[in-house]
């Protein structure tokens, strides 16, 4: 999401800067669970590094936030069968993560650096469940659906 996503230039952008649709920033947040739909794998990226400020950045500090929480939901929400999540470490550790992690560590409880965007994603969420919901319907997926 990083390189997909442009970055504003301070450190803690507007909120509504955020999703605006007419910022180029604003179109790509609207478009992530989009795109991770049509996405065949999904890596997570997290080397065990240094932050400037001290702190350590790794698998556990990526699945705090709460936009990354957002990411591997929308990955599971997706119509895909296979609906995996890749960690990657290092250049010789990779790993699958737990398929039900996301059960635990709900994107509403995730770190926010703009506290506006929990409610945000929630409408996001909230669609991304009714979508996967008429997929499954549609399909003729009745265990599935049920199950969500």
């Amino acid at each position: 999401d990083y390189f997909s996503v442009p970055q504003p230039a301070a450190p803690k952008a507007e909120a509504s800067f955020h999703t605006d649709l007419e910022t180029d920033l604003g179109k790509a947040i609207a478009s992530l669970s989009s795109y991770i739909e049509r996405c065949r794998w999904f890596f997570v990226l997290a080397p065990t590094v240094s932050h400037e400020e001290g702190h350590l950045l790794d698998y556990s500090s990526w699945k705090g936030r709460g936009w990354c929480r957002f990411e591997r939901l929308a990955r599971v929400l997706t119509p895909a069968t296979d609906t995996s999540v890749h960690v990657i470490k290092d250049d010789t550790t990779i790993w699958q993560a737990a398929p039900l992690e996301w059960l635990h560590e709900p994107v509403g409880f995730g770190s926010f650096t703009i506290e506006s965007d929990r409610q945000r994603l929630a409408i996001r969420m909230e669609d991304m469940l009714q979508k996967k919901l008429h997929y499954l319907w549609v399909s003729g997926s009745m265990s599935e659906y049920r199950r969500w």
